[in-house]
């Protein structure tokens, strides 16, 4: 089916045409545009300046097929700016590839910057982490449109959260291209996080557990968040703020063995949430851009007027060690499920090591299993093996 067959049939595009343009635009340029994060009767063409220009709904993405006679046809993608109104490139920075690309798009669904979805396993999802697939023509121009950001940009999320999405950060663009983030663990999590629930989250980076906890255990539970970085506080207070959420209470502060302060490396913008105490970063290649002191407090002195703990997150690379060792006695006490970190390399950096981690939960009165990718069910036991980095759930015994 033709791409401007499907496009009546599916009433997701609109056909216009925009009047010669010096320069910039040749003879005979039409332009149908798809989209704009759902709202198509917003999306109007003009042309001006040697440009032709598109007024939608600011944050959309406009996909558009752009004919020129004597070029051919080209696949547009435009994330649209605050100001609403977005200029059409022929030939520049737009221009994304040719249009047996959107015919094989199909253009079921008019896209936004991020995907849709619900909440659900998926034992690939590690791949957002590299390149898209040849093919997914969507992931593609959802990736163009990421690159582009320049500032943050505030989006609808999964189970009705709101998150700000930021420019130029892998963990961002997961979510752009994926929709949800570490699925498997979310959904391994949400099953010990009732209706009014306490949650903590060791090393919270921008928010994403924080805000999905917050939403799980509602107005009527409480969430504890700690993060050191100084960028990545200023993200999760954004968030935060943005859901509304007055169950969420936030600490600028690592969490450690003892009490004290700490220096921090705080990686590069791209691989924010790297940030380490450790002696290097666990990712090769990820650049230091400063560092930090900032203040070290123990869970055990924290969360002492605590008398219900449903789960702990740690995810601090590799410092998990030393945060379990300050939170003897909370987990003593109050039993907590806990879902970490489990980083060869990153450990290796800060003095311990996994093997360590599983001797010390199994102390504790704890057994670890590993999280199953695909459904995100818990296994029995946990595998210790070179090269270690995944996330695993300690459940008391």
């Amino acid at each position: 089916m033709g791409f401007g067959i499907a496009s009546r049939l599916l009433g997701l595009t609109r056909r216009f045409s925009a009047i010669a343009a010096a320069g910039m635009l040749p003879d005979g340029l039409r332009l149908d545009i798809m989209a704009a994060g759902g709202v198509t009767r917003a999306v109007t063409v003009s042309r001006g300046g040697g440009l032709a220009r598109v007024r939608a709904e600011a944050g959309s993405l406009v996909v558009a097929r752009v004919w020129l006679l004597a070029g051919g046809a080209r696949v547009i993608a435009v994330l649209v700016p605050d100001s609403g109104v977005a200029e059409l490139r022929p030939g520049g920075l737009w221009v994304w590839g040719r249009v047996e690309a959107v015919e094989a798009f199909g253009f079921a669904s008019a896209p936004g910057l991020m995907k849709r979805v619900e909440l659900a396993a998926d034992a690939e999802w590690a791949r957002v982490y590299g390149p898209v697939a040849e093919g997914d023509w969507l992931g593609l121009l959802r990736e163009r449109a990421y690159r582009e950001l320049r500032a943050p940009l505030a989006v609808d999320w999964i189970e009705g959260l709101r998150l700000w999405v930021e420019p130029g950060i892998e963990l961002f663009r997961a979510i752009v291209l994926s929709g949800v983030y570490e699925p498997e663990l979310m959904l391994a999590l949400g099953r010990h996080l009732p209706v009014g629930g306490v949650f903590v989250d060791v090393g919270a980076n921008a928010g994403v557990f924080t805000l999905f906890a917050a939403g799980r255990v509602g107005g009527s539970g409480r969430v504890i968040a700690f993060e050191p970085s100084a960028r990545e506080f200023g993200q999760l207070q954004r968030n935060v703020g943005l859901n509304g959420f007055g169950q969420v209470e936030l600490h600028r502060a690592a969490v450690a063995e003892v009490e004290g302060s700490l220096t921090l490396s705080v990686a590069e913008d791209g691989h924010a949430g790297h940030n380490t105490i450790g002696s290097r970063f666990a990712a090769a290649g990820t650049g230091r851009v400063r560092t930090e002191e900032v203040p070290a407090v123990r869970l055990d002195d924290v969360l002492a007027g605590l008398e219900r703990c449903d789960a702990i997150k740690l995810d601090i690379e590799g410092a998990e060690l030393l945060a379990l060792r300050g939170a003897v006695g909370v987990l003593k006490r109050l039993r907590p499920v806990l879902a970490i970190e489990i980083n060869g390399a990153s450990l290796e950096a800060c003095g311990t090591g996994a093997a360590e981690v599983m001797g010390f939960l199994a102390a504790q009165g704890y057994a670890a299993h590993d999280i199953d990718p695909a459904t995100g069910a818990l296994l029995a036991g946990c595998a210790v093996e070179p090269g270690i980095s995944k996330n695993i759930m300690a459940l008391p015994r």
